[in-house]
């Protein structure tokens, strides 16, 4: 299905997406791997913040 991003009052940018299959995997700035939240079953959720910074996704 499609999802959405819905913002927080106070939010306004969106500095990464990522568009594809499962499972994804990110890293950090200097090649670790960052754990990321499981997903949100709803099409328009909010978010989860991350604990540590995401460089790259895929």
């Amino acid at each position: 299905g499609v999802r959405a991003h819905r913002f927080l009052r106070g939010e306004d940018t969106l500095l990464l997406a990522w568009v594809g299959l499962a499972p994804v995997r990110a890293t950090g700035s200097a090649g670790q791997a960052v754990e990321l939240p499981a997903p949100d079953p709803r099409r328009d959720g909010s978010g989860t913040p991350l604990t540590s910074p995401v460089h790259a996704i895929g």
